[in-house]
């Protein structure tokens, strides 16, 4: 959903109308996911190495702005071999709104030291693309589980996948 785990989880919470239900659904997607990330189940999207290495070698920063908390995403890179591709990382901790809020966009323009109009976003999720546009951010959609309404889809760029963006950039 890309708003963190308490919107996530309040979210459940409500389409449940129970708040132990809720939590219990929580838990075990989550239990589920690491599961799945431990045992090498949950395959990088495709096209996204070849991706983060063109422009590591052109000398462009990558960094991962997330919604999720620092743990996860060290948890996530330390089961692929991703972490060497980032500049830095930017959380939903370390801003006071989270997506479709812009704040982690602009806080990730600020530690890497440009303006937006040097920056593009490659985001998968409806939140995610809604706080690209909302930072005024050019933003590459890649679609996946949830694709964002079709005006959303309008103001972007759109690809099947990671490996189709080297050819846009």
């Amino acid at each position: 959903m890309a708003t963190g785990f308490e919107p996530t989880l309040r979210y459940l919470q409500q389409k449940t109308g129970d708040k132990a239900l809720g939590q219990k659904i929580f838990d075990e997607a989550l239990a589920l996911f690491n599961q799945r990330v431990e045992e090498g189940k949950l395959a990088v999207k495709p096209g996204a190495e070849k991706l983060l290495s063109f422009l590591q070698e052109k000398g462009i920063k990558s960094y991962i702005t997330s919604s999720s908390d620092m743990e996860k995403i060290n948890f996530n890179l330390s089961h692929n071999d991703l972490r060497q591709y980032f500049a830095g990382i930017v959380t939903g901790e370390d801003v006071k709104n989270n997506k479709p809020a812009p704040d982690i966009y602009l806080h990730a323009l600020d530690i890497a030291k440009v303006n937006k109009n040097e920056a593009v976003i490659f985001e998968d999720a409806p939140n995610g693309v809604e706080s690209g546009l909302n930072a005024g951010i050019d933003v590459v959609l890649v679609p996946d589980q949830v694709m964002p309404s079709e005006e959303i889809t309008k103001k972007v760029t759109v690809v099947k996948t990671l490996a189709d963006a080297n050819s846009i950039i």
